[in-house]
């Protein structure tokens, strides 16, 4: 995941995380676009495959990747979607 500044991690990732379908597409869509590395445009793999975690319908899914995310206690604006990956 390309750098970004941080300041939008945590409303990005709140969205994410809210059940509501629109908030989703609008945080899914926005993280894309703001934290896409270079040359892959709005198909970077590593934010695919956190957002449709983040959004699955399997419980065991999105439970891991709420507990990753929670694993961040300090602050939203430090997680690695590359970490995300390996784990």
């Amino acid at each position: 995941m390309n750098r970004t500044n941080p300041e939008p991690m945590s409303p990005l990732i709140s969205g994410l995380r809210s059940g509501n379908p629109c908030k989703q597409r609008a945080a899914s869509e926005a993280l894309r676009y703001c934290c896409a590395e270079p040359g892959t445009g709005l198909g970077d793999p590593e934010i695919i495959l956190f957002t449709e975690a983040l959004e699955s319908q399997d419980e065991k899914i999105r439970s891991a990747a709420n507990q990753w995310i929670d694993s961040f206690k300090e602050t939203t604006t430090s997680l690695s979607l590359e970490a995300f990956v390996k784990s």
